[in-house]
């Protein structure tokens, strides 16, 4: 016999959740009808956590090559594509940061492999661009590349497309 303890926080958490599905109906686009499972945020945390300490440990590491970029902007940057690879709910997910000023994310969700490259212009007022190309097995499902924002449009359609459940507030 298991035993599950849950602490205030996640107990309220979870209580809010059900009061909400329960009163309008909405599931939240959840994987499982588990909210543990399918909703955890403190999951998503520790994921963003660990994705922003690699991040700036490759940074630090590979600081010749991007002495010249602005720290803070990448961080910024970085942020913004975690952020949408984190919306995907993924099972694992993990970054490399690329001598040629990109970030390269590799994220598995079920039969999922999604594959990001954001390319970091040291610059806030100009566009990013990314590449993001996605396999169901071995199959290509989905590739895109363009302006950053323009690429992460395509991905939330796809995924909606194909009912691939993303993280979504009301």
């Amino acid at each position: 016999m298991a035993i599950l303890i849950i602490d205030s926080v996640t107990s309220s958490y979870l209580k809010s959740f059900i009061d909400w599905s329960t009163s309008s109906g909405e599931t939240a686009n959840r994987i499982t009808d588990d909210p543990l499972i399918s909703h955890n945020p403190f999951k998503r945390t520790r994921q963003y956590i660990k994705l922003e300490q690699s991040f700036l440990k490759q940074l630090d590491e590979n600081h010749e090559v991007f002495k010249n970029q602005n720290r803070y902007l990448f961080k910024e940057k970085m942020k913004l594509s975690a952020e949408v690879i984190l919306d995907s709910i993924p099972d694992k997910i993990s970054l490399q940061l690329i001598d040629e000023g990109s970030i390269f994310y590799i994220a598995i969700k079920d039969n999922l492999k999604i594959y990001l490259e954001h390319f970091l212009i040291d610059d806030y007022n100009e566009n990013d661009e990314a590449i993001i190309t996605i396999f169901m097995g071995d199959e290509k499902v989905f590739n895109y590349a363009g302006e950053f924002a323009e690429v992460i449009n395509e991905f939330n359609k796809f995924m909606a497309s194909k009912n691939i459940t993303i993280r979504q507030f009301a």
